[in-house]
């Protein structure tokens, strides 16, 4: 079933530096692509497919919230992201991709 998904966003991860990615890897996906808060909350991640290739993009992350953004490339080159807004950060929720 997982095989079906090409991309996998997942938000409130939980996760810090303390978690490697060794111990997040899923086969047939890239490394997972992280932005860790702490392990009391936030922080967002996404598994990409190995056959999409991606970049990440920096450039566009802000530091206010937890942020992924990546290009990945395929027949067509979309750019995706993954976005958690605090609820006391801003007046809504949302886990986007």
């Amino acid at each position: 079933m997982l095989s079906d998904f090409h991309i996998v966003c997942f938000t409130e991860t939980h996760l810090d530096s303390n978690v490697e990615n060794v111990d997040l890897t899923w086969s047939n996906y890239h490394d997972p692509i992280r932005n860790d808060k702490n392990s009391f909350g936030d922080g967002v991640m996404i598994y990409l497919s190995s056959f999409l290739s991606y970049k990440r993009r920096l450039d566009l992350e802000n530091i206010l919230y937890k942020t992924i953004w990546i290009d990945y490339f395929s027949q067509i080159t979309p750019l995706s992201y993954a976005l958690y807004i605090e609820q006391k950060a801003a007046p809504f929720n949302s886990g986007i991709c």
